[in-house]
């Protein structure tokens, strides 16, 4: 379809500026609708090619804080101690940004339940600043210290060898890493205070 307006575009000759302006439109938008596919599917990838039924579950505009909204519960009842700040600006986040960090939430989640432990306090943040994403999880490690999350002032993160690998002090990285470089982003992951903090910015979708 694309390929087809884009060559009546030039080949019709005498052609009325109103019915041009109507073409492009449609090129553009059908150019659009098939980067937003690639990254769609490119986000969808499993590891191994692997695709499990909530990773085939897209997300339409506006549903994204409800999503979470149910990630985080779901968490609270494995009996992690969950602290949810969430911008409410994320329900107007493109589909294909919002899988990302729907699936990213429930990874990271689910890595502090399994590394940190089931009592383990997590603090999830996402905010929206001109367009671009930021999203971060941070662990006190399972520690009853009540300091051990420090709010927005907690340290850098640090990747330590293996981080990424799949172990544990990797929390599992690599297929979030993968969904995050896709859409132009850099996952940063390592320890903070007793815990761990995962955080990355998903930049504003190029016009």
């Amino acid at each position: 379809m694309v390929l087809r307006v884009g060559v009546a575009r030039h080949v019709i000759p005498g052609l009325d500026p109103r019915v041009a302006d109507v073409l492009d439109d449609v090129h553009g938008t059908g150019t659009t609708a098939l980067t937003d596919l690639r990254r769609l599917v490119e986000v969808l990838r499993g590891p191994g090619g692997v695709q499990s039924d909530a990773a085939l579950t897209a997300i339409e505009p506006g549903a994204l804080p409800a999503a979470l909204g149910a990630a985080v519960d779901t968490a609270r009842r494995t009996g992690l101690t969950v602290e949810a700040d969430i911008d409410e600006a994320v329900g107007g986040v493109d589909s294909v940004r919002g899988l990302a960090v729907l699936r990213l939430t429930q990874e990271a989640l689910t890595n502090v339940a399994k590394h940190a432990g089931p009592t383990a306090r997590a603090c999830l943040r996402i905010t929206v600043d001109d367009d671009a994403v930021t999203w971060e999880v941070a662990d006190d490690g399972g520690s009853a210290t009540p300091s051990a999350l420090k709010g927005p002032g907690f340290s850098a993160p640090s990747v330590g060898p293996g981080a990424g690998s799949g172990t544990v002090g990797g929390h599992g990285l690599i297929g979030m890493r993968e969904r995050v470089e896709v859409l132009g982003g850099k996952l940063t992951a390592g320890p903070s205070g007793t815990g761990w903090l995962v955080r990355t910015v998903l930049p504003k979708v190029a016009a």
